[in-house]
């Protein structure tokens, strides 16, 4: 426990949600300082996430204070020297510090991060307009598109798919272009939720698409 930035890395469902709780409270557990939480940093992908991650952390504090969830216990004895009384007692008193200082408990998304961090430096300047820094995918997955597309040629196998594809929609009376369907396949693929199915195709071969 003695990291000082973790990466967890998982497949929706896989319960890395409480893998990361587990972590963040073990961590906390490991310093003397009961509010050590506000020198530390949570990132994730969605807002859903965060609030979930939140949630989590709090409860699992909350249980081990009242000592009603064995699960949550084991573990953290397993990443900690704490014994019983000595979690329960530390839980109860870190708890009650993030409540109270609940605007320094930073489970936070990376668009709010990197937002922060801009907003730091923009105060600095003499500029005093207020922003938002917005991540749109749809811009990067359109550029995405156009360079397959363009680049075509080189890939006789992927030329032929996407050929037979255009094909298809013709006979169901829907354009031949096929921009449209990759972009959205773009949005489809780049959402977490849908990793388990990109894995799931990522394993077919081309023989597969064209069936």
């Amino acid at each position: 426990m003695d990291y000082s930035f973790k990466i967890i890395n998982s497949s929706a469902g896989s319960g890395k949600t409480f893998k990361l709780a587990i972590e963040y409270i073990s961590k906390l557990f490991s310093q003397k300082n009961d509010e050590h939480f506000k020198s530390m940093l949570a990132l994730t992908f969605t807002n859903k996430a965060s609030a979930e991650m939140k949630y989590r952390i709090l409860l699992f504090l909350n249980d081990l204070k009242h000592k009603r969830n064995e699960i949550v216990l084991e573990q953290i004895l397993k990443t900690t020297s704490l014994d019983e009384s000595a979690i329960q007692k530390r839980s109860a008193t870190i708890l009650e510090k993030i409540l109270y200082n609940y605007s320094n408990f930073n489970v936070i998304t990376i668009d709010s991060f990197t937002n922060n961090i801009i907003r730091t430096i923009y105060a600095e300047s003499d500029k005093k307009d207020d922003f938002l820094v917005e991540f749109d995918n749809q811009i990067y997955i359109d550029q995405a598109v156009d360079d397959l597309i363009s680049e075509i040629n080189a890939n006789n196998e992927l030329k032929e798919l996407l050929f037979e594809f255009a094909k298809y929609k013709l006979t169901i009376n829907k354009s031949w272009d096929i921009t449209y369907d990759l972009i959205q396949f773009g949005l489809f693929i780049d959402k977490e939720s849908n990793r388990h199915k990109v894995e799931y195709f990522k394993k077919k071969i081309s023989s597969f698409f064209s069936k």
